[in-house]
């Protein structure tokens, strides 16, 4: 799938995770698979994101393109369930500032 290629440029240190998930969802058929995204509730801004990709290959081409970026892949995948779940945790990025 060609249009996720800025997957393959988000740097889980410093870019803002929500603006990359917010890009990232459009591409996810949520008809036949689930989005489930979270705020943790430690009050540090990190978010935690549960695919179930159904089965449905443009759900798995979202997954693909996150696993082929190493940074994203080493930082961020949390785990891998048989079924087709896949679940990412996202730090707050370290560039922000509190107002």
């Amino acid at each position: 799938m060609d249009d996720l290629t800025f997957v393959s440029k988000f740097d889980p240190i410093n870019d803002d995770p929500v603006e990359f998930l917010d890009r990232l969802r459009p591409f996810y058929d949520e008809h036949y698979g689930k989005w489930y995204q979270s705020v943790d509730d430690k009050g540090d801004g990190g978010i935690t994101l549960d695919l179930r990709t159904g089965g449905w290959s443009e759900n798995e081409a979202v997954v693909d393109a996150m696993l082929a970026n190493q940074m994203l892949r080493m930082l961020c995948y949390y785990s891998w369930t048989r079924g087709g779940q896949h679940v990412f945790t996202f730090d707050r990025p370290t560039n922000t500032t509190e107002p």
